[in-house]
């Protein structure tokens, strides 16, 4: 049954009126910057542009199929979108900034990741263990639950059921004693159907057809991942790692990758839990390493960001290290992945950056107003990220130039259903939409009355 480890280690609120837009164009720009940023000793690794990297393994290609294959009510139904957890957003060349703000849905206490999407609905947890459905259409709440644990992921959702991962009791307390649980509640009403106690569990589950796989920690020297058949309750398998997890999975085909403490790469055979490579890269900034992200999938690459400051590509048959690049400080925001960039950001630092997908090189970075913990999504040419300084930025993603901010944010700013951008703030949630001037409005009409 076990895979083997290895020995080494709210409503509508008034939103038109009380929030306006936000919109600075382009006032700044991101300067090309250094690799290292005063890393006293960086220990970086060049890529190869043609070992192990294939361009037509984009993310755009590896998430048509899924795309294709997904129903069409669900329309975010996993944190990072996809199973590949790229977080790009296809499509949808019309959602560019400036946004105005709609409505604004409270969570009334800390929101760590945003929300997922279906059935018209967008659902979220918080530390104070609510879980909130609200109509995408208007932020009109639909139902609460209380479920009295911390949530600190993503829910994901499919077939009518939302599945929600908890540490210990909320507002997020949690030890060595203390038991985490994964909720199977009724997406139409809140209702709950099914529990399965677990360890602690900061990973956002992916689910693929009838199989749930996510990771739990009962220390920092323990944790388990686990294959989780929805239909039955009960694990298909399970995997032991000698260190704490609290990367989410992704998939690529029947290769499940997830990242630990002790900065190793596993890669799983999702139908058995066997062990493919598992991959410890050397090297540590200040004495930290270790991966707390989640690992993004593209051009047959793995990317990860590490607490040892620095950016990681991997092969993702093979597990060889094939670069890594040093930022200068910590990196828990796991990556996204978009036209043969990868965007993440580096914590104390400040900094954003833009790195060649095929050899690690910095082509721009970006310096925001606080630290980068969260991760980037990628939506029409534009990459957005939040700061704990209550700020998210849209930054044009080829060139790094500031397009818009809005003035709040705290971890992984936006989701799309539709038309509409969701963006979660400390612990709001707003309904964005376009924003056109009054100026350009009156415009548009007075041209189509003349050739009328």
């Amino acid at each position: 049954m076990s895979g083997s480890s290895i020995p080494r280690r709210s409503s509508r609120v008034l939103a038109r009126s009380v929030i306006a837009v936000v919109a600075v164009a382009a006032l700044g720009s991101a300067g090309v910057a250094a690799t290292a940023f005063g890393n006293p000793k960086p220990i970086e690794k060049r890529g190869n542009p043609v070992v192990e990297f294939q361009r037509s393994k984009s993310p755009a290609e590896l998430e048509k199929k899924y795309l294709a294959s997904r129903a069409r009510s669900v329309s975010w139904p996993l944190w990072g979108l996809g199973p590949t957890r790229n977080r790009v957003v296809p499509g949808h060349a019309q959602l560019r900034p400036p946004f105005r703000v709609n409505y604004i849905v409270h969570g009334r206490a800390m929101i760590e990741f945003p929300p997922v999407v279906a059935y018209g609905r967008l659902y979220f947890g918080t530390h104070a263990g609510i879980v909130i459905a609200a109509r995408v259409s208007d932020g009109h709440v639909a139902w609460t639950r209380d479920l009295g644990r911390c949530i600190a992921a993503s829910p994901a959702v499919g077939a009518n059921v939302l599945y929600v991962t908890s540490m210990g009791p909320a507002p997020c307390q949690h030890g060595p004693e203390m038991k985490g649980e994964l909720f199977a509640l009724d997406a139409r009403t809140g209702r709950m159907l099914w529990k399965l106690d677990t360890g602690l569990i900061e990973s956002s589950p992916l689910l693929v057809g009838k199989m749930l796989y996510f990771a739990s920690y009962d220390s920092v020297e323990h944790s388990t991942i686990w294959a989780l058949n929805v239909r039955t309750h009960k694990p298909r398998w399970l995997y032991s790692v000698p260190s704490k997890v609290t990367s989410s999975p992704a998939l690529l085909g029947q290769h499940l990758y997830i990242g630990d403490y002790s900065t190793t790469l596993y890669a799983l055979n999702a139908k058995n839990g066997k062990l493919i490579f598992a991959s410890t890269p050397p090297g540590n900034y200040q004495g930290h390493h270790g991966f707390y992200g989640t690992p993004s999938i593209a051009y047959d690459r793995v990317y990860i960001g590490g607490l040892d400051g620095r950016v990681y590509a991997f092969g993702a048959r093979t597990g060889v290290l094939r670069w890594a690049t040093a930022t200068g400080s910590y990196v828990y925001s796991s990556p996204a992945v978009w036209h043969g960039l990868v965007f993440a950001g580096s914590c104390k630092n400040h900094r954003f950056f833009a790195f060649n997908a095929a050899t690690g090189r910095i082509v721009w970075s970006f310096k925001a107003n606080g630290r980068i913990l969260g991760s980037p999504t990628v939506l029409a040419g534009a990459v957005y990220f939040s700061t704990t300084s209550n700020r998210t930025y849209a930054l044009d993603a080829e060139t790094g130039a500031k397009l818009w901010q809005f003035l709040d944010g705290q971890f992984s700013p936006i989701v799309v259903s539709g038309e509409r951008v969701l963006l979660t703030g400390k612990g709001r949630v707003y309904g964005l939409e376009r924003w056109r001037p009054v100026a350009q409005t009156i415009a548009r009409v007075a041209v189509a009355v003349q050739g009328s």
